[in-house]
């Protein structure tokens, strides 16, 4: 994914010697990752996560990983994503480190660079290079982010995303958009039990969860999404359908 950002920035305090430094490394042209996780010899252990947003498979290291590509692929406000897509280089106490964070988020006009973890492999090295990287990132308006599995599975987001993500593979029709997305606004809101949403391989509820995850109809995403939830149209997104994580999480 093409983040449309680089930097390279040194701060020094003698002129001389430099104290932090970060440069974001990002793929050679033709390639999604800076690191690859599938090779000949020792490959890393994968789960693949097909992607409704990208059109490609996301390779994931860990089903925590695979479980918040599923929460990126399903939330409407999510425009890319891509994983291993970015190498940080960083000077810290006079010595040069580098770190592939395990996602590159973009969301309208803003990126982020996102960190997982489970909670037993978090310690205070990681913690400090959340905070340093934050530190060194944000004059320059990129995000860094760690969430774990509570941001994770805590509350409906991955719910949502895989209930989103098992009905909207398929694209609808051009013409059942158009109708669908005009009953909708003629209306207000439609309730999704009205797209036979409870009913197992329904046409209508997949077309609607595709319209959803491509951001053309609404629900609220910080609740889960059930045949009574009301689908809207909005010209802009709200927060509810913007955010991948609640905003508490950040």
């Amino acid at each position: 994914m093409d983040v449309a950002c680089r930097c390279d920035v040194t701060h020094t305090t003698n002129g001389s010697e430099p104290v932090s430094v970060v440069s974001i490394r990002l793929p050679i042209t033709g390639e999604v990752r800076v690191r690859h996780l599938v090779h000949r010899g020792a490959p890393r252990p994968v789960t693949k996560v097909p992607s409704v947003t990208l059109g490609r498979i996301v390779q994931c290291e860990s089903v925590l990983e695979a479980d918040l590509a599923s929460i990126l692929d399903a939330c409407p406000g999510v425009t890319a994503f891509a994983e291993q897509a970015a190498e940080l280089r960083y000077w810290h106490d006079g010595n040069l480190k580098w770190h592939v964070p395990d996602f590159v988020v973009r969301t309208g006009d803003d990126v982020e660079f996102v960190e997982v973890k489970f909670a037993r492999d978090l310690n205070r090295e990681i913690r400090n290079r959340t905070q340093l990287l934050q530190e060194l990132l944000r004059p320059y308006h990129i995000n860094y982010r760690l969430v774990t599995q509570a941001m994770i599975r805590g509350g409906c987001a991955l719910a949502n995303a895989e209930m989103l993500l098992m009905r909207g593979r398929a694209v609808p029709s051009e013409l059942w958009v158009i109708q669908t997305c005009d009953a909708v606004r003629r209306r207000g809101a439609i309730p999704l039990s009205e797209f036979s949403w409870s009913m197992s391989g329904s046409v209508e509820a997949a077309g609607i969860a595709r319209l959803i995850i491509d951001g053309h109809l609404h629900v609220d995403m910080s609740r889960q999404i059930t045949a009574s939830t009301l689908v809207y149209w909005a010209k802009n997104l709200n927060q509810e359908n913007r955010l991948w994580l609640p905003a508490a999480s950040k």
